[in-house]
């Protein structure tokens, strides 16, 4: 009985961690670059582009689902 994955899954996954890579290549050259709060802007607007299925996983997974959202702060890059 093998434990290795499938062929196929090893791809994904491989194809998954270079989208990952890419992005947060785009992130740190904006953040060196510009600074955290252009950085945070852009990170903002990535997230934004997930649909909201994506967005609500990666929410729960995280164990974010019980953090209050602070309307209040000022967030750079929360439209207004």
């Amino acid at each position: 009985m093998s434990t290795h994955e499938p062929r196929s899954q090893v791809a994904l996954d491989a194809a998954r961690a270079q989208l990952v890579d890419l992005l947060m290549a785009t992130l740190e050259r904006t953040f060196a670059a510009q600074g955290p709060e252009v950085g945070l802007v852009a990170l903002r607007e990535m997230l934004s582009r997930l649909d909201r299925t994506a967005l609500t996983d990666l929410v729960y997974q995280m164990g974010l689902e019980a953090e209050p959202v602070r309307e209040e702060e000022d967030v750079p890059g929360r439209a207004r």
